[in-house]
């Protein structure tokens, strides 16, 4: 393994400044914190949990996200505050959580979206990330309630279905 480095960021550093590069929408500079063969799990995804295998599949993902949205560019990104943002280490010096509170302004509202992640770094980038966000008030900051909506009644259970 190669030796890290005096310039390779800590691990609180490298979650750090992730989290200030997705708030400022940087994303393909934030991409650059995550390893090739990162894995990147959405415990609270809708209908249920998924896993990005490795950079290439995030990547993608990203810009298939933007590609859908550019004739309606995200608009919880578009005047976001990160807020309360905490990183703890870990036992194991290589594993930090973050939690944190974006508070994104659309007109005259702001909706406040928790979040934590629990992420694992080497020689200075993300090789594991397992992130905890609120579907649901990032739904209300992007405009999204309808699929949300429809992503969750299509979650119940066939007795419970109309």
């Amino acid at each position: 393994m190669p030796e890290a480095s005096e310039t390779t960021m800590t691990p609180t550093e490298t979650v750090s400044a992730l989290i200030e590069r997705f708030s400022a929408g940087e994303m393909e500079a934030a991409l650059e914190l995550y390893a090739d063969d990162v894995e990147l799990s959405i415990e609270f995804g809708l209908p249920e949990r998924f896993v990005i295998p490795d950079k290439a599949s995030l990547v993608a993902g990203m810009k298939a996200a933007q590609e859908a949205q550019r004739d309606k560019p995200s608009r919880m990104y578009a005047d976001i505050e990160v807020r309360d943002l905490v990183i703890h280490e870990t036992v194991d010096p290589n594993t930090v959580i973050a939690e944190w509170t974006y508070v994104s302004r659309i007109e005259d509202a702001s909706v406040s979206n928790r979040n934590i992640i629990v992420v694992e770094c080497r020689d200075g980038k993300i090789v594991r990330s397992r992130d905890y966000h609120n579907d649901v008030t990032r739904a209300v900051a992007e405009g999204t309630v309808p699929k949300i909506v429809a992503a969750i009644e299509g979650m119940a259970l066939p007795k419970d279905q109309k």
